[in-house]
């Protein structure tokens, strides 16, 4: 007949098994993002602090933003006007801390690991394993961010030899395309 210390540990054991192999490991509940709980969230993989609330209408640097499109010089006012208190921020930033992300950074966000491939994002083919299906805004949202709209958002980049003309970022299939400057498009 087995001893009762040994059946605690069979059980004990055999419980720790199941956690091991039943349930998904941090790294994979995890995503490349981080909540920081103060209006932001962290980009791991590129150290980039990104607002949580990527369809902010609040108003910042004098700009107001009720409809969530601004012309890209009024999204470069915009971005350089947040700080903590507008958009869910308390993070304790100040005019000037803020500004509208450049090309290759605002194209991190459908280029992450995980994030789901689309044939004209201009990702390096990394972002290959889209298992669910969805399109970055939905992928970015279940990552944590708020609002993401399935729409073009503005980079701070000028699209080489056009100045009057920005790159910007597709949320909904990943397109990279560069528009007028003074059409109307998201700001992050």
């Amino acid at each position: 007949m087995p001893r009762p210390h040994k059946i605690r540990f069979l059980t004990v054991l055999l419980f720790v098994l199941c956690l091991v192999f039943l349930l998904p490991t941090q790294d994979f509940a995890a995503g490349p993002f981080v909540d920081n709980d103060d209006g932001t969230m962290t980009d791991t993989g590129t150290g980039l602090v990104w607002l949580k609330n990527a369809n902010c209408r609040d108003t910042a640097g004098g700009i107001p933003n009720p409809y969530g499109y601004l012309t890209w010089y009024d999204a470069a006012t915009w971005s350089s006007g947040l700080a903590s208190g507008a958009c869910g921020l308390s993070d304790g930033s100040r005019v000037g801390d803020w500004r509208l992300p450049n090309f290759y950074e605002l194209k991190t966000l459908i280029c992450a690991p995980g994030a789901p491939a689309w044939w004209h994002n201009g990702c390096d083919g990394s972002n290959t394993d889209n298992t669910n299906g969805a399109y970055p805004y939905q992928w970015l949202m279940s990552q944590g961010f708020t609002a993401v709209r399935g729409y073009y958002y503005w980079s701070s980049s000028t699209y080489p030899g056009l100045q009057d003309y920005a790159w910007l970022v597709n949320m909904n299939i990943g397109f990279v395309l560069a528009f007028e400057k003074g059409n109307y498009y998201c700001v992050w």
